[in-house]
């Protein structure tokens, strides 16, 4: 079932995809340079809105756990409005329970080795340190719209990729940079990379979007469960 939701997915993406990298051109002509808010409402708006159902919400913030213990600045956080206390929904407060956050996003216009590294660090310190329980962690996703990436992610250098990958980064588990490349990390056989190929495809972009939402669907139910069981057991 998850690997049909995933095909349903790319086969309907490749158009938002193509429209979020030409809107970004153009708008990019325009100012020279897009600001992160409008990478992040580009990819919210074309993407994320036309598949997460009214289960999610899309905010933009920090997750805080029961200790007061607060998460860096995230530039997309996906919660489940079950979870979410209705208060906080309402007023828009840009504070999450972690309870609630299902997923974040980092949004960079490029993405150097600087800010991959960074946002590793964030990515360990929401899943290990906000959110301390071993189960239903967190997922965490990095995707950068213009750019190369870091060097070692070269399409030649795919095998020194995968190997940096595993020694290096434990909490990200998707990495993607439009019209080049995506890895990620969700399955028992580790990280996995996908190539730019085609212009008109975005095989790659297409790839990093079924996963992840395929992704959070799973840990959203998964996550509930979990919260109820405790619950229960309190």
């Amino acid at each position: 079932m998850a690997k049909h939701t995933q095909t349903l997915i790319q086969q309907y993406s490749g158009a938002l995809v193509k429209n979020l990298y030409e809107l970004s051109d153009s708008i990019s002509e325009i100012k020279h340079n897009l600001t992160k808010r409008e990478i992040r409402e580009l990819f919210v708006t074309n993407i994320l809105n036309k598949f997460l159902t009214s289960q999610f919400g899309i905010g933009a913030g920090s997750i805080i756990n029961q200790n007061g213990q607060e998460s860096t600045q995230s530039d997309i956080i996906i919660y489940d409005n079950r979870v979410l206390p209705p208060f906080i929904r309402e007023h828009n407060i840009g504070v999450f329970p972690v309870e609630s956050a299902i997923a974040t996003i980092e949004i960079k216009s490029k993405l150097p080795d600087s800010d991959l590294i960074k946002a590793e660090t964030n990515a360990d310190y929401l899943r290990n340190t906000i959110w301390s329980d071993e189960q239903v962690k967190p997922l965490c996703f990095i995707f950068a719209l213009k750019g190369n990436g870091p060097r070692r992610f070269a399409k030649n250098k795919a095998s020194e990729a995968k190997k940096w990958l595993s020694q290096n980064i434990k909490n990200l588990l998707g990495i993607c940079v439009l019209k080049k490349f995506s890895w990620m990390n969700v399955t028992s056989s580790g990280w996995g990379g996908s190539y730019f190929e085609d212009l008109q495809t975005y095989e790659e972009t297409k790839r990093f979007i079924a996963v992840t939402l395929d992704n959070i669907r799973t840990l959203s139910q998964k996550r509930l469960f979990y919260i109820l069981l405790i619950i229960k057991i309190g």
